[in-house]
């Protein structure tokens, strides 16, 4: 089995969750187990060459002896219970105290058991992060100005004690430190080195399922850009609808590139007409269904069957809906869809006009007087235990009268210097002061206030407004 793979059992379990843990375990792992060869290698040299003697074994020669045996200790209590910070902190202590307790006779600031300062202060940086790594650069820094100081107040004659340590001493140090600098640095390096790689994959895989993305992009943006030419197709021409009404305009603006709301217009004949204004649930591609649906329901009743009375309409639009949605009450899964809509029947002749609305109220001026033309409670489609009422309002108009259809996106939309709804007393105070208007200019103001009201906002749902003047 691999060097890699024996330190990897050696490593806490919860070290591995993580890549910066895992690698910081690695490294702890691979520099302890280097600690422990050289403390080991370095026996034989203290046990020959030592300086002072206890009980025929020297000072050096015991601390090693202890300090091979508690990182072996150490390192298997790591792989158990973790307490890496704690771990590399003790054996730094250890190290500092071997260190600082035989300075009098090691040299003191000449002393080539300094370099081991810097070195282990990498290490720390290294395996246990940040705040430790700065607070033994602290004691080292601490460490050795108390040898300067001692130095410089001849506290002790440092420089003599240098000169009766032996050349081999000062050689095995310098070279066990750079050994072990080289170490660091090569673990740094290849962590480094692995982590480059890590990117590259993760880049290589990020490009792969970018292009991936891009391509199923485009095809739904491909998809959602048909669907607007059908919605756009569906939709009645607005030059259609001048002919027998010379005097309207439409503000569309859908939330998206296709809509939830959609106008529809029919002509009766010379002198009558029908307009509808619809809201279909939801929004983008999925409202953009419901709206062809709708449409084609709306073919189906008044061109194919011959329905022209608003109320009629409502109610066999309804029943359509629900039995091509199969909108049965009584199934366990069934389709909520449905619409909020508004249908004017004019006759230009008599002067009459039929309004009949589901869910939507209908703005309409005479004589400077604002009049809200309630709407019928019941959607179109949706699941209704009930039998649904739509009930015609007939009355006559005046040249020079108006009437806004619209659907709630305008006057629900975010915005202002709060952040709030535009709301239907804003929507009414901003018809009343337009209606005189010439209906471009009204469209263009229209149009202009609520981009000022949404801003920097998110538009939250389609706008559909038609205006007429009679």
């Amino acid at each position: 089995m691999s060097l890699s793979k024996q330190v990897d059992k050696l490593i806490y379990s919860k070290d591995k969750d993580e890549r910066d843990t895992y690698l910081k375990g690695r490294y702890f792992v691979y520099s302890t187990l280097v600690f422990f060869v050289m403390a080991l290698s370095a026996l034989p040299y203290y046990f020959i060459v030592g300086n002072s003697k206890v009980g025929g074994l020297n000072e050096a020669l015991i601390g090693n002896l202890f300090f091979c045996v508690i990182t072996i200790v150490l390192l298997f209590v790591y792989r158990k219970y973790g307490f890496r910070i704690l771990i590399v902190n003790v054996l730094t202590f250890l190290g500092w105290v071997s260190n600082f307790g035989t300075y009098q006779y090691a040299g003191g600031l000449y002393s080539a058991d300094n370099i081991w300062g810097i070195v282990i202060c990498s290490w720390v940086f290294l395996v246990a992060g940040k705040k430790s790594g700065i607070a033994w650069a602290v004691v080292v820094a601490m460490t050795l100005s108390f040898y300067y100081i001692a130095d410089v107040l001849h506290w002790r004659d440092f420089r003599a004690d240098t000169a009766k340590i032996e050349n081999t001493y000062y050689f095995i140090g310098y070279v066990l430190a750079i050994l072990f600098i080289a170490l660091i640095i090569i673990m740094f390096q290849k962590g480094s080195e692995q982590f480059l790689k890590e990117i590259n994959v993760a880049k290589s895989d990020l490009e792969e399922k970018s292009k991936a993305l891009e391509i199923a992009n485009k095809d739904v943006m491909d998809s959602i850009h048909y669907a607007y030419k059908i919605q756009t197709a569906v939709l009645p021409n607005e030059e259609t609808i001048q002919r027998s009404v010379p005097l309207f305009f439409i503000l569309y603006k859908p939330k998206a590139i296709v809509s939830g709301d959609f106008y529809w217009f029919y002509e009766i004949d010379e002198f009558s007409y029908l307009y509808v204004n619809a809201d279909c649930t939801g929004h983008g591609v999925p409202g953009a269904f419901m709206t062809v649906i709708a449409s084609n329901l709306l073919n189906q009743t008044v061109i194919d069957n011959k329905i022209y009375q608003p109320s009629a309409i409502l109610n066999e639009i309804d029943r359509l809906l629900n039995l091509t949605l199969k909108q049965d009450h009584s199934r366990y899964h069934n389709v909520q869809d449905g619409m909020d809509c508004t249908v004017i029947k004019v006759n230009k002749k008599s002067k009459e006009i039929v309004i009949n609305s589901a869910k939507r109220p209908v703005a309409y001026i005479q004589d400077n007087e604002y009049v809200e033309i309630k709407s019928n409670r019941n959607s179109i489609g949706g699941v209704s235990s009930s039998k649904k009422a739509f009930e015609d309002v007939t009355f006559n108009y005046k040249n020079e009268d108006m009437i806004y259809l619209y659907t709630d996106g305008y006057h629900d939309q975010f915005g202002g210097p709060k952040g709030k709804k535009y709301s239907s007393k804003r929507l009414k105070d901003k018809l009343i002061s337009i209606h005189k208007e010439t209906l471009p200019i009204q469209k263009e103001l229209l149009a202009t206030e609520i981009k000022n009201w949404q801003g920097e906002l998110e538009q939250i749902d389609d706008i559909c407004i038609t205006g007429i003047r009679f």
